[in-house]
């Protein structure tokens, strides 16, 4: 994945109100402008549409210009997240904190937005914030220690399956056979992401 993105426009919160509430594709080097969930309280939803898709609770699927299959979407959050661990998983002295907005200018991310990002990863334990005037923040365990799935349940929230359930009460065995197909395609994104380590994302390889 290559090409230029631009900063995100100020805003005061990373959680727009559900209607503004979009996803965005997590581009390889800098950060997307589309507006998602923001980072913390939100839960990450399965859907199948057709085929099982990753989107953030309340986006809308987005149609992707070679076809009518959804892409799996990543909120703005988790994106940020994502590129601030594996930057600070590819320097070379790992246990020496970073400050934030060294990671904000190399990511191309708004720093306001970052600190509330890094926020729920030091509560997951995945970060450790280093007070002082040489502090900042650094990798609380080793890059291959630490899953994708982790840093996006610690932004967004546990990923779920939900299938939204009609009024029709002949419908019932129906609405529980889809609830339970969803929770199962939850499991797998799960187990896939748990599988996915911030050193296969801070590789060049």
């Amino acid at each position: 994945m290559a090409g230029e993105f631009a900063s995100p426009p100020a805003r005061q919160s990373l959680n727009p109100a559900p209607s503004s509430q979009r996803p965005c594709v997590a581009g390889d080097n800098r950060v997307p402008v589309e507006a998602g969930a923001g980072a913390g309280g939100l839960a990450a939803d399965v859907t199948l549409d057709p085929a099982f898709t990753f989107f953030a609770k309340g986006a809308t699927a987005a149609r992707s210009t070679g076809g009518n299959r959804p892409n799996m979407k990543l909120t703005r959050a988790s994106s940020y997240a994502l590129h601030a661990v594996a930057y600070m998983a590819a320097q070379k002295q790992q246990d020496k904190p970073v400050a934030s907005h060294h990671i904000a200018q190399a990511r191309g991310i708004p720093e306001r937005f970052l600190l509330k990002v890094l926020k729920p990863l030091v509560s997951a334990r995945v970060l450790t914030s280093v007070k002082g005037p040489n502090g900042g923040y650094r990798l609380a365990r080793t890059p291959s220690d630490i899953s994708m799935l982790e840093i996006l349940e610690a932004v967004d929230g546990p990923i779920r399956g939900q299938a939204p359930f009609t009024d029709e009460e002949k419908d019932g065995h129906l609405n529980h056979k889809l609830e339970n197909i969803c929770k199962q395609a939850a499991e797998q994104v799960r187990q896939k992401l748990e599988k996915v380590r911030i050193s296969d994302l801070a590789s060049k390889r």
